[in-house]
């Protein structure tokens, strides 16, 4: 046989063997695939008004009452609840892994033997139900659903479904948006928001009483503000008082007013092996609860809410003689250090101004 038959011939082997392995392949090895990329549960994210998660021997249930809720009916973390039900509904999966019961024990997907077991409800009625087994990889683990034998490999993680009420709670409850802060007292020391940020309208806060030659700081007055924002709790100690607080002692105690609300802060220092570890604890007059705050959170609400760093020596300005003018007595200056009838008026920081809502409080 020449060299080019043997190469033909070895060519035509080839093109047999390939169309083998792809006839193999079609014909798969007893596992159903399914359509690559197709949602796994499919139903409606807005119709779900219960969640209920199962593991470890643990059950939580989420409601949904208006708002989302814990068991205790404290309010749940709103974005991240409605986070994880999009998921679920429109979790995607690709070929099957495994088509029959005998293998759920392997990836942990039995009906007693699981990661978690998930039931999203309307009312009484369950319009999706998932278990979730071993991890299958980075941020992903084998699934089913509970009226099907297959499995499959799923971009979610049972780590997404905490059992822990805590982990679900609003940490953010507390929180104020700052620019529609009123007033705000902290010990003797009130100020008033004055004016509006509305097409280029300056924003000024008034203090009341004023430092006999001090003007109000404006920076220092947004660094305080700001904490409103920022104000997360890390857990929920309870309704009673935690053991070694002393409820008619604070550490600081906080009043501030935005729209029609009103608000008291009173943190506490956290007793030595307290509910609230090396924090501190924090109770408000609006909700029943006590909370437990970082060490790093209180420490800054002390620093920034200390009145007396709200206000400072106005710059010298030059009067008409030549000689720089000074607020005395009782008065006030404004933040550019022109003399004023007392109360003090800071005038606007630029980042202030621009946070002003659109309406006058």
């Amino acid at each position: 046989m020449n060299q080019s038959k043997m190469i033909r011939l070895l060519a035509v082997v080839a093109v047999v063997q390939l169309g083998l392995v792809a006839l193999n392949w079609s014909a798969g090895s007893g596992l159903e695939s399914a359509p690559q990329r197709a949602e796994l549960l499919a139903f409606d994210p807005a119709a779900v008004d219960a969640l209920v998660i199962e593991g470890d021997g643990q059950t939580l249930i989420l409601k949904k009452q208006k708002q989302w809720q814990t068991p205790s009916g404290f309010p749940a973390d709103q974005s991240k609840v409605t986070q994880v039900v999009t998921q679920l509904a429109h979790l995607k999966h690709g070929l099957a892994v495994a088509t029959s019961e005998t293998a759920w024990s392997r990836f942990q997907l039995g009906q007693d033997h699981f990661e978690r077991h998930v039931r999203l409800k309307q009312g009484d009625k369950v319009i999706a139900e998932l278990y979730l087994g071993k991890g299958a990889g980075a941020r992903q683990s084998y699934a089913r659903r509970a009226d099907d034998p297959v499995t499959y490999r799923v971009n979610f993680g049972s780590y997404q479904l905490p059992l822990a009420a805590g982990d679900w709670q609003d940490k953010a409850l507390l929180q104020v948006p700052s620019e529609q802060v009123k007033r705000l007292q902290v010990g003797k020391v009130q100020l008033s928001r004055q004016g509006a940020a509305k097409h280029g309208g300056k924003v000024q806060w008034v203090a009341t009483p004023t430092p006999a030659g001090k003007q109000l700081d404006q920076p220092a007055l947004d660094a305080a503000l700001g904490l409103f924002d920022t104000l997360r709790f890390t857990k929920v100690i309870g309704s009673a008082a935690p053991k070694g607080v002393t409820l008619d002692k604070p550490a600081l105690r906080v009043r501030v007013q935005w729209g029609d609300k009103q608000r008291e802060y009173r943190f506490f220092k956290a007793p030595a092996q307290g509910d609230a570890g090396d924090g501190a604890v924090l109770q408000v007059s609006d909700r029943p609860e006590f909370f437990a705050i970082a060490s790093y959170t209180f420490k800054a609400w002390q620093e920034k809410m200390n009145s007396a760093k709200w206000f400072v020596d106005p710059p010298a300005a030059a009067d008409s003689t030549g000689a720089a003018s000074k607020a005395t007595g009782s008065g006030s200056t404004t933040a550019g250090g022109q003399a004023k009838i007392p109360p003090t008026i800071a005038k606007p920081h630029a980042s202030s101004a621009a946070k002003e809502p659109a309406s006058k409080p």
